[in-house]
């Protein structure tokens, strides 16, 4: 039986979403996506304190947003 052009461009899709997939397996391999241990004070500063300025702009921008 022959594929069809959309079989073709499924399996091509497929294949790329597996390689994207593998990639990314590969980048977080051993991290805890789900870790649920609340931060401690000094974890959230060191977070912030790594963050560039626009990140931060950006949050103090949803802060003032949500205080209205």
């Amino acid at each position: 039986m022959k594929l069809n052009i959309y079989d073709k461009t499924l399996e091509g899709v497929v294949e790329i979403i597996e390689k994207v997939s593998d990639s990314i397996a590969g980048d977080f391999k051993g991290v805890n996506p789900f870790d649920k241990r609340p931060m401690t004070k000094d974890e959230k500063m060191g977070q912030f304190n790594q963050m560039s300025p626009e990140e931060k702009l950006t949050i103090f921008e949803e802060l003032q947003r949500r205080a209205k």
